[in-house]
């Protein structure tokens, strides 16, 4: 991806710092600082007028150590002869963020000086360049006295703004401003700002190929990565393109697109909280089977989050927030009963600076300035961390993210860090009392489309309109996506095709049967004209008949599908027997038909019934017959 990717060290007193400059330095540069760099010769560019001259930044060091050497490479397209020559010019000390957006105060001074050997600049002729041609050139600095008429005096640890310019016979034609960054004496006592960097790849982002080639060149920096459904798709396309994407990241986390965009906050305030996990769960479930690491601790949202919102987010693995619509002074932790839940803004100005638009090496030290700026002493109090990157940030510059990069991992103002580390930093934040989402005024309509879809899970076996794919379709209808005004139709038509799939069973009409024992099988059929099979359970309400299949839950092919069914008489007669259709969890009735059940045999209890009456009026008879001869013996004769 780039032509400079050799690194080369520069002394900071009582350490060593590796450092990757930008675009074609490589070897050049290290052995330009080692003295070792012939000077090419260059055709002059005579015909060239003086407007027609450009002076750009291609790479910087990041920053320079107390005695140490700023090395710059400069693309110029106008004449090399040596009546044109190069000097640097250092601004006063900033101090504020505002100083350094309105440029140079006073001059702190030049380079080369009066007093120095080339006191009337560089010839151009006679400075190193890189293989392209660039120039390569060096200002030495000085902390302190004594004067080294050779060296540039900048006194003190900070940023200074700095113009690199050229003068040509008739004065300056060409210059370009950047931040030179002096490190103090003891670097060890720096408080350096934690920068976390969210690199999105994608449609909106990097392309995949250039997101593994800055991972692969930075394989330490604690990236975290997030993929948008374009990307997904290509890496599900190219298996190839997922194993580089895979061996670049080395383990580093990466935030898939949402399986849907729901609003945890309002569903925690409808009372559909259970719904989030499952589909932060198929989130992770896409990113892994790309064989990339899910961040299921973060979670990209830009929505309220209420105390109940939070907690469910809690409840479903995610400890850290990032949301690209709140301002930078209002992260922190927001306290929930579960725990703390981070809410991590990202700093969308400072990510301007990185966009591929108008991107320069100029615009991404300027931004490194800013930040060092906030950095300072060591004092007990770290900083709060800055989020670069994330959504709707802009097409970001893959150079510009390099040098960021290098930059990061150079000893400095600035260093690496990760966005969970957001947590440990920054304030309570305020809760939302409501949630962006309303759905309450669906609320009703929502959990009766749920619940229905439970039962309708069930009761389906294949076949139709499967369960996965309707509850699907609800779940979106949830989505903070989706028009409120669509929202209630949705599910108004869910409901509807509901209705349709439960109607495919039914039962005979009125039947008339005649039992000639006690215990008798009765032929039952029941009609499926569903395209697969149907779990229903089987009822049946009477006073006067017992059926042991009572509640059984029974599979029903499609079509007409007929069985016999075990019943006992308890009476003789006409016995009313209603057939009623479940669904398996008894909450929906699906069809229901009468039998009139006819029974001419005598139960078992029956015949012991009638055999004691007819006992008991047998011994009546007969004590009736024994007293009435008892009396006429004992009567006296007329």
């Amino acid at each position: 991806m780039r032509a400079w990717q050799q690194r080369f060290r520069t002394g900071i007193p009582g350490r060593t710092r590796l450092v990757r400059p930008g675009l074609a330095l490589g070897f050049a540069w290290a052995a330009l600082l080692a003295g070792e760099v012939p000077v090419l010769p260059i055709r002059g560019v005579s015909d060239l007028s003086a407007q027609d001259f450009t002076l750009r930044l291609v790479a910087q060091s990041p920053t320079v150590a107390t005695d140490g050497s700023f090395v710059v490479e400069l693309i110029w397209n106008g004449p090399v002869d040596p009546s044109y020559t190069l000097g640097f010019t250092a601004f006063g000390q900033v101090a504020s963020e505002d100083e350094l957006r309105e440029g140079g105060g006073q001059v702190l001074n030049r380079w080369p000086g009066p007093t120095s050997a080339m006191p009337g600049g560089i010839p151009l002729d006679s400075i190193a360049r890189s293989a392209e041609g660039n120039l390569l050139v060096q200002l030495p600095l000085r902390g302190s006295s004594p004067v080294d008429p050779n060296r540039m005096l900048v006194p003190n640890a900070g940023i200074y703004p700095l113009v690199v310019e050229i003068r040509g016979p008739e004065g300056p034609v060409a210059s370009v401003a950047t931040q030179l960054i002096r490190l103090p004496e003891e670097v060890e006592k720096i408080r350096a700002q934690p920068v976390a960097v969210l690199l999105g790849i994608g449609a909106d982002g990097l392309s995949v190929e250039a997101a593994a080639s800055l991972l692969e060149d930075h394989p330490a920096m604690p990236i975290t990565v997030f993929l948008d459904e374009s990307s997904v798709a290509a890496l599900q396309q190219s298996s190839a393109l997922a194993e580089r994407l895979r061996v670049a990241l080395a383990g580093r986390p990466v935030v898939g697109p949402p399986d849907l965009d729901l609003d945890p906050s309002a569903l925690a305030e409808i009372g559909q909280g259970p719904l989030y996990a499952p589909v932060m769960r198929r989130s992770h479930e896409r990113v892994a089977a790309l064989g990339l690491l899910p961040a299921a601790h973060v979670l990209i949202f830009d929505g309220a989050l209420t105390v109940e919102g939070a907690a469910l987010l809690l409840q479903s693995g995610v400890t850290t927030v990032v949301d690209p619509t709140r301002d930078v002074a209002d992260g922190g932790s927001l306290a929930t009963s579960d725990g703390d839940l981070a809410v991590v803004p990202v700093d969308v100005d400072l990510t301007a600076e990185l966009r591929e638009d108008d991107f320069t090496v100029a615009r991404v030290h300027r931004l490194l300035a800013e930040l060092s700026l906030r950095g300072g002493p060591v004092v007990d109090e770290k900083p709060t961390p800055v989020v670069l990157g994330g959504p709707d940030s802009g097409q970001l510059s893959a150079s510009a993210l390099d040098v960021l990069f290098d930059a990061l991992e150079a000893a400095g103002f600035v260093e690496a860090a990760d966005v969970n580390d957001a947590l440990d930093f920054g304030s309570s934040v305020r809760p939302d009392e409501r949630s962006t989402q309303d759905l309450r005024p669906l609320a009703d309509q929502i959990g009766q489309v749920l619940d229905e879809l439970a039962t309708y899970q069930g009761f389906y076996v294949a076949g139709g309109a499967a369960p996965d794919d309707l509850r699907g379709r609800a779940l979106a209808a949830l989505g903070r996506d989706l028009e409120p005004e669509r929202r209630s139709e949705a599910l108004t038509n869910i409901g509807s095709e509901l209705d349709a799939a439960f109607s495919v069973i039914s039962l005979p009409g009125f039947q008339a049967v005649t039992l000639a024992a006690q215990q008798s099988l009765i032929p039952m059929a029941i009609r499926n004209d569903a395209s697969g099979g149907r779990n229903v359970m089987l009822r049946f309400e009477s006073d006067k008949v017992e059926v042991p299949a009572d509640g059984t839950v029974l599979p029903v092919g499609p079509g007409a599908f007929s069985f016999d069914i075990d019943v006992v008489a308890r009476s003789v007669g006409l016995s009313p027997m209603d057939v009623v259709i479940l669904t398996p969890d008894g909450r929906r009735e699906l069809a229901r038909s009468r039998f009139q059940v006819r029974s001419t045999a005598v139960p078992g209890l029956g015949f012991l019934l009638s055999g004691a009456a007819l006992g008991t009026l047998a011994l009546w008879w007969s004590r009736s017959i024994l007293e009435s001869r008892r009396s006429k013996l004992e009567a006296p004769a007329p």
